[in-house]
């Protein structure tokens, strides 16, 4: 409690909560406290307010602003559709929710690499299906980057509201087409390092993966041959000298850490 009139009486326009198991007894002190009507805005992390979470919290979460890549009140046909099956399936699923949905989306992306194969599984084809695929999910529009493999997806501002009794994750406000987000930060990185008078190399986040694929960095690790002796200690003949055992050993390819460093 004394940490929350503290946050108050700093009265700042926002805080951002990164919350867990503790995230309801501190929505609970939080909203005792008057902050909910204070004016104060909480941020949190999306997965935070996962629709089957927002009951617990009450009108205590009411205003609770995240940025996830869904909603359950997402208004598509795709997601109404998932929505109504899902009910039907189990009566006490109120809606999909992200982890749902990115099973959904998994699934999809398989049925798409193995009909491009005319039923066939081979993994280099599968990539290649896979890299550039574009998709509509329940969620929205998404996509595979090529170079990186990662996902091109909108991320969605949302506001826990309670619409009809119900709460939900009112969606505000969306970017579409975010990429990873490191990836576009390496720019503004560059140059916050440039004025400290520091370089940083040029790379991508996709970078490990697809050196990963070609030729990697490799270590020689040599073991120094050994000579049997005799009991005096002088050499004992052979009829070949064993090789030196040299063995290879693969490490990670260059990455962005290896970048900043």
């Amino acid at each position: 409690a004394a940490y929350v009139q503290r946050i108050k009486d700093a009265k700042p326009k926002a805080v951002f909560c990164f919350l867990s198991v503790s995230g309801a007894a501190f929505l609970k002190a939080w909203d005792a406290a008057g902050g909910r009507t204070s004016g104060i805005r909480l941020l949190v992390t999306g997965e935070f307010t996962n629709e089957e979470s927002l009951p617990v919290y009450g009108d205590a979460g009411i205003g609770l602003i995240s940025a996830m890549n869904y909603s359950a009140v997402h208004k598509s046909p795709l997601n109404a559709q998932l929505t109504r099956e899902i009910r039907a399936a189990d009566p006490s699923l109120e809606s999909p929710s992200f982890a749902s949905v990115a099973t959904y989306d998994v699934m999809q992306a398989i049925y798409k690499a193995v009909q491009a194969q005319n039923g066939g599984t081979d993994p280099d084809k599968t990539m290649q299906v896979i890299r550039g695929l574009k998709l509509e999910s329940p969620r929205g529009p998404i996509a595979i980057d090529p170079k990186t493999r990662d996902i091109v997806q909108t991320i969605y501002i949302r506001r826990v509201d309670k619409v009809n009794g119900r709460y939900q994750n009112t969606e505000i406000a969306a970017y579409p087409n975010v990429r990873d987000a490191l990836e576009s930060s390496l720019p503004k990185l560059r140059e916050m390092l440039a004025g400290s008078g520091l370089q940083l190399a040029q790379a991508q986040v996709g970078s490990q993966m697809q050196q990963q694929e070609s030729a990697g960095r490799f270590l020689q690790q040599q073991t120094p041959s050994r000579t049997p002796q005799t009991a005096s200690g002088t050499a004992a003949p052979t009829e070949s000298q064993p090789q030196a055992d040299t063995r290879r050993v693969r490490v990670a390819s260059v990455s962005i850490i290896d970048d900043y460093a």
